[in-house]
């Protein structure tokens, strides 16, 4: 069942989502960093 509640979330265009993608995996690294910092 697909809703129209999230149709203003999809932003056309190829930049956009790059970005996105791109922020993404920056978050993923800043985590990925201090989790391992906070394990020792």
């Amino acid at each position: 069942m697909v809703t129209k509640t999230y149709k203003w979330w999809k932003v056309p265009g190829k930049l956009i989502e790059n970005i996105a993608r791109s922020l993404k995996t920056i978050q993923l690294i800043f985590w990925g960093v201090l989790g391992y910092v906070f394990l020792f």
